[in-house]
């Protein structure tokens, strides 16, 4: 039992990466950013297994998030439905509004009137969100099983 348990990652692996991608699928059905093909299996080594998730701000599942802009000034915040996924260089026609309140935006005229597509932030602050990822105790639950299941094998 104890060499079965020293080489057990494979299934530590396994029961990780399916149980977030069945959450995945189940929280966020047909999401491009919390996909399922996004939780890779990296590597299993004795009672040691790696799962990768590659979705940008997963982390805000354990902890606040501070996100700024990198390679500009501002960040983009989409505030219309063809902003959505959309980058704002690539919608034609916008120009820089700030309003009286000092508020900076993106907007477009469309039939004679203003249309805010993004506003612009330094920074925003994301709180923490634990429903992002599966509990850890749903997490151990299922390891726990797949494990049992294989020593009593």
């Amino acid at each position: 039992m104890k060499q079965k348990l020293d080489n057990s990652g494979k299934v530590i692996q396994v029961a990780i990466s399916s149980t977030i991608k069945r959450h995945f699928q189940e929280i966020y059905p047909g999401s491009k950013h919390y996909s399922p093909s996004k939780v890779t299996v990296k590597e299993a080594s004795g009672s040691r297994a790696v799962v990768n998730i590659d979705v940008p701000g997963i982390t805000r599942a354990y902890h606040d998030l501070d996100i700024r802009a990198k390679n500009a000034k501002h960040l983009t915040i989409p505030m219309h439905r063809e902003a959505l996924g959309v980058s704002a260089k690539d919608i034609p026609g916008l120009f820089y509004v700030k309003n009286k309140k000092g508020t900076e935006m993106l907007a477009k005229t469309e039939g004679g009137s203003l249309v805010v597509m993004y506003i612009l932030k330094e920074s925003v602050h994301q709180d923490r969100d634990e429903r992002l990822m599966p509990s850890d105790q749903t997490l151990a639950d299922n390891v726990f099983a797949r494990l049992k299941a294989y020593l009593s094998k």
